[in-house]
């Protein structure tokens, strides 16, 4: 983990905290594949939908988005920092890509800098945790239980068709 500390100190901020995770990432997925062929989730054997319910997802992304985004950043002080810069911008448009200001002013800079070093080196927190195999706490597997019990179905889209569907035509 030292190395690639030492490799993201002179990158972009998106690069240092998005390619270590990916890369990390990446260990992953085959194990993901071979589970979305089985329509079994990490946690188990998903049961399909009617095809309405699934339709209706499909129609409304707020409808899976939300509180799996919302469990992610329970559970993960890195997603939730990164979730939340993401809806503000999302919300905010407007505000963030004023034309008539291009530079910031030094103020601005220095919270934009001490933003993305946090960010950073929760990423990294959450990468060690990862090479680590720590067990999550109590906490997190019960929150994690609390949000399958309500939004399972939800969940099984997420993984079962958003997730897939991403990876293939994003890509």
């Amino acid at each position: 983990m030292n190395a690639v500390e030492t490799w993201a100190k002179d990158k972009h901020p998106l690069i240092a905290i998005l390619a270590p995770q990916l890369a990390a990432f990446a260990r992953e997925i085959p194990d993901i594949i071979y589970n979305h062929k089985k329509h079994q989730l990490p946690i188990g054997k998903s049961t399909l939908p009617r095809l309405t319910s699934w339709y209706a997802l499909y129609r409304n992304h707020r409808r899976y988005f939300v509180p799996f985004l919302k469990m992610l950043s329970e559970v993960s002080e890195f997603v939730g920092q990164l979730a939340s810069s993401g809806l503000v911008f999302h919300e905010n448009p407007q505000d963030n890509c004023e034309t008539s200001s291009p530079t910031l002013s030094e103020d601005d800079q220095r919270i934009a800098r001490h933003f993305w070093l946090n960010v950073k080196e929760l990423s990294f927190s959450d990468l060690r945790a990862d090479f680590e195999d720590r067990r999550l706490d109590g906490q997190t597997t019960a929150t994690v239980e609390s949000y399958l019990q309500q939004f399972g179905m939800e969940f099984s889209f997420v993984f079962l068709v958003f997730l897939p569907c991403f990876m293939l035509y994003r890509g």
